[in-house]
């Protein structure tokens, strides 16, 4: 992997802001607005998606992504602005509990969310399918997870399900799981 920004260099935070040192950020592209031929298609959506950058005639393409960039200038991919939970004033990205939970042994498939919670703004909530045979319940996972997660990263609900809900392409349909 090739370092995409040198530490010394600034990137900008979400809302555009430069930052620095940059630990977590939102990628953006820059080109000419003419470069992005979407324009005309959803203009909402592409003036939320596409703004004036730094130059003059360059607009910058927020992706929507959720990245970490290390001491080094190695830029690693977390998950979708959309997809991440916040909990506990921590930002949570499901792809790494996901990732513990199908390390588990008798988990088949798994999907996390966030649900609205008064005390911490959003709880973790797990979708497990178990393999067959498994006597997996609701508290073994959270067990298995107290062990290798940190304290705000924990599901507060799990839920055994049979399935998971999935798209065309198979991909799971995490807006049917809210």
């Amino acid at each position: 992997m090739v370092p995409v920004v040198p530490p010394s260099k600034t990137v900008a935070n979400p809302v555009g802001v430069e930052v620095v040192p940059v630990v977590e950020a939102a990628p953006v592209a820059g080109a000419p607005k003419e470069a992005c031929g979407i324009e005309l298609l959803k203009p909402e959506q592409t003036a939320r998606k596409l703004k004036p950058g730094p130059l003059p005639g360059e607009y910058v393409l927020y992706t929507g992504d959720y990245c970490r960039l290390d001491e080094e200038g190695y830029l690693y991919f977390v998950g979708r602005m959309d997809d991440i939970i916040k909990s506990r004033g921590e930002k949570v990205a499901p792809k790494e509990i996901e990732h513990v939970l199908y390390n588990i042994k008798g988990v088949r498939d798994a999907a996390v969310i966030g649900v609205p919670d008064q005390t911490l703004g959003q709880a973790v909530k797990a979708f497990v399918v178990l393999e067959q045979g498994s006597r997996l319940t609701p508290k073994d996972i959270q067990r298995e997870c107290q062990a290798k997660l940190e304290s705000f990263m924990l599901p507060k609900y799990v839920e055994i399900v049979q399935d998971l809900p999935t798209t065309s392409t198979g991909k799971i349909k995490k807006t049917d799981l809210r």
